[in-house]
């Protein structure tokens, strides 16, 4: 009898234990079920994102290949902009090289036509020009022109000749004034002649 009291007894144990652990077993199943499913959740969201970091890579990549081409068409444009600009400065160096050569020329040539003119002047009163070709380069007034004899310019005054000048304050003398130079430009301006002594006088 006794021993069948502690037989039950020791179902009754085992049976409220067995209980015990069972449920608890239960809700730690519970538990790590639900962490499985957050942890799946972070794995499909890191995944998401890695998904979309793999097509702003992709897109980067892109527009890296992109930026570097247009960089080498830019060096490249820049290289040859570089090279026209070069040969520019050559070609410009070696013109103003051959035009320092012409200017050196003309001055050598100004020079000797300088004492070449300088020898004329000397010889000048000992000249007769009355016989050589002139040529009127302006017209000063109604009686006075300007003269271009060999190289040198002369202001000359016709002889026999009076008009009024052009800056008479009697108006009616003024216009009559303007009125002799309008007509002796119309006559002698540009023409060739010679100083005729006699007929001209400086």
């Amino acid at each position: 009898m006794n021993r069948w009291k502690v037989t039950v007894v020791i179902l009754l144990v085992w049976l409220l234990v067995a209980t015990g652990l069972g449920g608890y077993v239960q809700s730690q199943n519970i538990e790590q079920r639900n962490q499985i499913t957050g942890l799946e959740e972070q794995v499909a969201t890191l995944e998401n994102q890695n998904k979309n970091l793999l097509v702003e890579i992709t897109d980067l990549k892109s527009e890296i290949k992109i930026l570097r081409e247009e960089v080498d068409d830019l060096k490249d444009y820049i290289r040859n902009q570089v090279t026209s600009l070069q040969n520019q400065i050559i070609t410009l160096e070696t013109q103003n090289e051959d035009l320092s050569a012409d200017i050196n020329d003309l001055k050598s040539q100004i020079e000797v036509l300088r004492k070449r003119l300088d020898n004329l002047k000397d010889y000048l009163p000992f000249l007769d020009i009355s016989e050589m070709e002139a040529t009127v380069v302006r017209v000063i007034d109604g009686d006075t022109i300007e003269v271009d004899i060999i190289g040198m310019r002369f202001k000359v005054r016709y002889i026999g000749i009076d008009t009024p000048e052009l800056d008479d304050e009697r108006p009616e003398f003024r216009a009559l004034a303007q009125e002799a130079t309008r007509l002796n430009r119309e006559l002698v301006e540009g023409k060739n002649g010679s100083a005729r002594e006699g007929c001209l006088r400086n």
